[in-house]
């Protein structure tokens, strides 16, 4: 995830010219970290109560849903992260229009029509869709770590999880970490910005992800 995208509020999925696009509203603000209170957390950590050091989201593969809440849209996708081979896979699906895309170190493979066709990796940004959206490096969860403020222990998907929140982070209102007390990995993430409020929910199991032998490579569209 980097740190001028911390989760994009998804709002809606396109069919262009053959092709597939994913629209987000995101910040592009590093700057924009005023007004975050970290009393409660200094004093947590003073104490050793609590300390925000969940696992990064890089190491183990998972799976993950999506569900946005806007005033006009509904919105909910997958996403699948391979650790062995780095790659991606996203489904997603809005109204009547599908969209599958899966993503490796060197290419992204867009299912069009039950085919796939194959782009660089430079195409990636044509579709909207940003891995780093999704990933938690250690080096960012080491900057929320001491803006965090720890609100204890409440009810998530995972069974029972320490919850975290930061405020006023890059243009979003507000983030909230729900970390799974057993295994000190991310459950669920919630973010609310003024466009609505995206929630992503981690399972972390196994995945394999297999990339498209039968893809059409779309030819560049650089001059010779």
């Amino acid at each position: 995830m980097s740190r001028n995208l911390i989760i994009a509020i998804l709002v809606g999925v396109a069919v262009i010219g053959g092709g597939v696009a994913l629209y987000a509203t995101q910040s592009d603000n590093d700057n924009n970290l005023a007004n975050t209170d970290n009393s409660e957390q200094a004093d947590q950590q003073e104490s050793g109560t609590a300390t925000f050091s969940p696992e990064n989201t890089l190491e183990s593969d998972f799976e993950a849903t999506i569900a946005t809440e806007s005033d006009t849209t509904t919105f909910e996708a997958t996403i699948e992260y391979d650790a062995d081979s780095k790659a991606w896979r996203y489904v997603a699906k809005n109204s009547d229009q599908d969209m599958e895309l899966i993503v490796s170190t060197d290419a992204y493979y867009s299912k069009v029509e039950d085919k796939w066709i194959k782009l660089p990796s430079s195409g990636e940004s044509g579709t909207g869709f940003d891995r780093e959206a999704y990933e938690l490096t250690d080096e960012e969860l080491a900057e929320f770590q001491s803006r965090s403020s720890y609100k204890g222990e409440v009810s998530c998907p995972a069974g029972t999880c320490d919850l975290w929140e930061v405020e006023n982070y890059e243009g979003n209102n507000k983030l909230s970490f729900y970390v799974d007390k057993e295994t000190n990995t991310i459950n669920q993430l919630v973010t609310v910005t003024a466009s609505g409020t995206s929630t992503i929910t981690y399972t972390y199991k196994d995945v394999t992800i297999e990339i498209p032998t039968d893809a059409q490579e779309v030819p560049s569209l650089t001059a010779p």
